[in-house]
């Protein structure tokens, strides 16, 4: 997993070089791609449906 500290600093008056923002439903898939390529690399993992990824999403656009 990619640490933020790694993404470097914008030089002078150049724009950010990243946008972070939340997670949406229609980043799904995208995370699902990425989350399967990660665990090529682990020990440990477990299987992420589709409901989890929702669930995640949902609970932290209102974590309260």
């Amino acid at each position: 997993m990619a640490l933020l500290q790694a993404i470097p600093e914008k030089k002078g008056d150049d724009p950010e070089p990243y946008a972070l923002r939340a997670a949406t439903l229609a980043d799904i898939p995208h995370l699902q791609a990425l989350y399967s390529q990660g665990r090529q690399n682990s020990l440990l993992w477990h299987e992420a449906p589709e409901e989890h990824w929702r669930f995640m999403i949902d609970y932290w656009q209102d974590p309260a």
